[in-house]
């Protein structure tokens, strides 16, 4: 299965603490973000689908989209090839493990495989395909 969830690619942010009086608390300050990635994605879902138990192989592909500031030419020589600059591969790969708990998978630690790419495109969008695993014999 195939998953396309347009929009510039998130990266994950550090946990949030605040302290009132002797209370110390956290809280996700991306809880927003998560929803609506895991919206878009349950939208593209057939009706019947139920998260599968097995271990799984996550591919996921991020296309950055190019600064405005940036001009058409070096648009044009930078498209398709590998973005190198912040954010971190690891972070906006954590980012929709945890979005998509639930969903996709009953939990990340479900994913035993991850395969990701993260590329210069003209418009921002991440795919995402979540295959089964066999058994491995490495």
């Amino acid at each position: 299965m195939q998953f396309i969830i347009p929009g510039k690619p998130i990266p994950l942010k550090r946990a949030r603490s605040f302290k009132r009086g002797d209370t110390i608390g956290h809280y996700n300050s991306q809880k927003k973000h998560m929803q609506a990635v895991y919206c878009a994605v349950q939208s593209q879902l057939p009706k019947d689908y139920t998260p599968p138990t097995d271990p799984l192989h996550l591919i996921v592909s991020f296309h950055m989209p190019f600064p405005s500031s940036y001009a058409k030419k070096k648009r044009e020589a930078l498209a398709g090839d590998y973005h190198t600059m912040k954010p971190d591969l690891s972070n906006l790969v954590k980012f929709y493990e945890d979005a998509l708990n639930g969903l996709l998978w009953i939990d990340d630690q479900q994913i035993a495989r991850i395969t990701t790419r993260k590329i210069w495109d003209y418009e921002g969008k991440t795919v995402i395909k979540v295959q089964p695993l066999g058994v491995f014999n490495g």
